[in-house]
């Protein structure tokens, strides 16, 4: 457990409808996937009573702020690439659809609502490709989040992400890489393998030098960035490109997860050295199903 962000830990696993019970128990943290104003408000209406451990409404509405795409944007991926030219990545603010739709610049670009998840966020976009439904969603979205982001599409090589835990007093630790796979911006799996196995099939395309920089410069900027302000876990998304003229380069932060994420899960998952590796997979069959087999693809051997 320690591994993962927990020195020692006593779980105690209940039903909504218990909720309620947990008031008479010494509570010192509850543990959420993520936190927001819904489950906040879902636990208080469960019966919860427990104010002094809950986020308040000021810790909330800044922690909607740092999930948004263009915090990250300009407090992470700007100085990671401002300070290290192996570095690459742009995301930069439209709030008109014009600004969306005509980037300068750009013959192919990535258009992302500025607060969603699993792809659903996320449109592809070429010069021949506007039609009247995207504007309508390009102008719905501006008009109910306030901006969308627009970012130049990459050849992405592999998707892959470090995840991290903040104690909120200043100090932010690397719990370990997680290496998935998406289709159309979508989740779609992680492998589960030993950490030397994952920076073998990163080291396959760019120096691990690179790798440790981005994530030294990370924890530096988040320790910095939480101190005070979040306690928990949070992935960084990023991915390894391929560029006519630079070969492969890392892109160090692709989207910031304040939250647990599946690279989490895999990291809790059995990782020794003698086990082969596997991949992790959520399949819909009647209801969502969490299946690890072995892997067959040879990315990830």
């Amino acid at each position: 457990m320690k591994r993962i962000g927990y020195e020692s830990l006593k779980c105690i696993l209940v039903e909504p409808q218990d909720i309620a019970k947990l008031n008479a128990e010494p509570l010192d943290e509850i543990c959420v996937w993520g936190w927001d104003k819904a489950i906040k408000r879902r636990l208080s209406d469960l019966g919860l009573v427990c104010d002094n451990i809950m986020p308040t409404a000021e810790l909330l509405n800044q922690w909607r702020i740092y999930s948004g795409r263009a915090w990250a944007a300009e407090n992470i991926l700007m100085p990671l690439t401002n300070a290290d030219s192996n570095f690459v990545g742009s995301s930069s603010v439209a709030t008109s659809v014009d600004e969306a739709l005509n980037p300068c610049g750009l013959e192919e670009w990535v258009l992302k609502s500025p607060w969603s998840c699993s792809g659903r966020g996320v449109r592809y976009v070429t010069c021949n490709t506007i039609t009247s439904q995207l504007q309508g969603w390009v102008a719905n979205t501006i008009k109910q989040q306030g901006y969308i982001m627009v970012e130049p599409l990459y050849t992405k090589i592999i998707d892959l992400a470090a995840e991290f835990y903040s104690d909120g007093k200043g100090r932010v630790r690397l719990l370990g890489l997680s290496l998935f796979e998406t289709k159309n911006g979508a989740y779609t799996g992680n492998i589960v393998a030993p950490e030397a196995r994952k920076r073998e099939v990163v080291s396959k395309y760019i120096s691990l030098n690179i790798l440790d920089r981005a994530i030294a410069d990370i924890v530096s900027l988040t320790s910095s960035q939480f101190d005070g302000t979040y306690k928990g876990h949070f992935g960084i998304d990023m991915m390894v490109v391929a560029d006519k003229d630079r070969g492969f380069s890392l892109h160090p932060c692709v989207e910031l997860n304040l939250r647990r994420t599946m690279g989490y899960v895999a990291l809790c998952l059995n990782t020794a050295d003698d086990i082969p590796t596997k991949v992790m997979r959520i399949s819909m069959d009647k209801k969502y199903r969490l299946r690890i087999t072995e892997s067959e693809d040879d990315i990830w051997k």
